[in-house]
């Protein structure tokens, strides 16, 4: 009897991994997010690890070197402990429909010298923690490592946004808050309290400790940062110029509106850069920037910003990792971008350009910090803004600061830490 008990445990266990592995929700299906998820949770609860007490196993899944500061102190935080083991699992792919970003993944994890092991070389045993990069499924991994399969097998999948939360359109919430992903996570880490609310609201089942604000990874760099000097063959060129950067998100368009702010005033702004000898200009533009230009055809977007990169007083920076760039910087000019929040946090002036033809509403902790900042549309603006910060003006720095503390908080360097003891209490804890 007990050995039938058992099989059809089994049998029902495999039925159930077989309408997960095969469902699509959309319009007209069959199978709900609700009744996915209800599925999911029994499973997860049957197959899940009981750890080690001595040893617990957290695996990071690295795909993306761009995102890597948003998880780099966790895994330092991990490798210094005793009682995890902790694996880095390169996973790789040109079959997919994100290249760009993961490009140059494994370059990268040699050159800052993690140990790690291909995804291709292993059977991916069961770890008791899954760090995954993105919460985007579809695009970004094959079915097989889905995280609605990998939460079937019984994983705890964690996801340490790579970002930041910024638009608040319909479209982008789904895009942040119901994303498979995010259903199938054990734990969801933000960088801010204010983001909370709409995590847990859009979750079932009342998930609240599942979504937690413990500080940010990516801020933890600012406790420690003669860790990331400066280029020094570009600072020769700069000598003792005045020191602006300027991040650029792609174009992006909204049912049909463009979305980001409008290339006529950001040729004004090259053209303004050529003449600018006295001024040195660190240049950033998305990671695919110059890729959404092709596909979009906007082949005068790209052949200009490229042309910046022959004058002496501007330096393209298009290395994964930002904050070299972003500690030498003395004023900002920043479009929406991941790290259009990350500017405020470093005590220089900040000026967030905007689409005045597209007002895109910003969910509640961005649109905090962004108020607090000088903003506008236009050149004439951002010229200004210039000649205030080059004169010391940062007129609005007191309020930024008081934005910054009650969004995000004034101490940073603990993040990493404070996510590697939750998840070990929680472990500790769980049922």
């Amino acid at each position: 009897m007990k050995s039938f008990i058992s099989f059809l445990k089994s049998y029902i266990k495999q039925r159930l991994v077989n309408v997960i592995n095969a469902s699509k929700i959309s319009k007209g299906s069959k199978i709900s997010r609700f009744d996915l998820q209800a599925i999911n949770n029994f499973l997860f609860n049957q197959n899940k690890t009981k750890p080690n007490q001595k040893k617990i196993k957290i695996y990071f899944l690295f795909q993306f070197p761009s995102f890597w500061p948003s998880i780099e102190s966790f895994w330092n935080e991990c490798s210094n402990d005793d009682s995890i083991d902790n694996k880095m699992i390169l996973f790789f792919t040109d079959q997919l429909r994100e290249k760009t970003q993961m490009a140059g993944s494994k370059n990268f994890l040699n050159e800052i010298r993690i140990p790690f092991v291909e995804f291709n070389q292993i059977q991916l045993d069961q770890p008791d923690v899954l760090v995954i990069q993105s919460p985007y499924d579809e695009g970004h991994r094959p079915r097989k490592i889905h995280s609605d399969l990998l939460r079937a097998q019984g994983i705890r999948i964690v996801y340490i946004t790579y970002g930041i939360e910024i638009s608040d359109t319909p479209q982008s919430k789904s895009l942040h808050f119901n994303r498979k992903l995010i259903d199938n996570a054990w734990r969801v880490f933000t960088f801010s309290k204010y983001m909370l609310p709409d995590y847990r609201k859009n979750s079932f089942f009342n998930e609240v400790e599942k979504f937690q604000s413990l500080g940010h990874p990516k801020f933890d760099y600012l406790a420690t940062k003669n860790k990331f000097p400066f280029y020094s063959d570009v600072e020769k060129r700069i000598k003792n110029k005045f020191v602006v950067l300027w991040k650029l998100h792609f174009p992006k368009f909204f049912d049909n509106a463009e979305v980001t702010p409008r290339f006529s005033e950001y040729i004004k702004l090259i053209n303004y850069i050529k003449k600018q000898s006295n001024i040195f200009f660190i240049i950033m533009p998305h990671p695919k920037y110059f890729e959404v230009c092709q596909d979009l055809n906007l082949l005068e977007n790209e052949i200009l910003l490229n042309e910046l990169e022959q004058y002496d007083n501007v330096f393209m920076d298009f290395n994964h990792d930002y904050r070299p760039s972003f500690l030498r910087a003395d004023s900002f000019i920043i479009d929406r971008s991941a790290l259009m929040v990350e500017a405020g946090l470093l005590s220089k002036p900040v000026f967030y350009v905007y689409n005045n033809d597209f007002d895109e509403p910003l969910t509640e902790p961005v649109k905090k910090i962004i108020d607090s900042y000088e903003k506008g549309s236009s050149f004439n603006e951002i010229e200004k803004f210039i000649e205030l910060s080059i004169a010391d003006k940062d007129l609005k720095k007191s309020e930024r600061e008081l934005a910054v503390k009650d969004v995000i908080g004034s101490e940073f360097g603990n993040a990493g830490r404070d996510i590697k003891d939750h998840i070990k209490e929680a472990l500790l804890n769980e049922k």
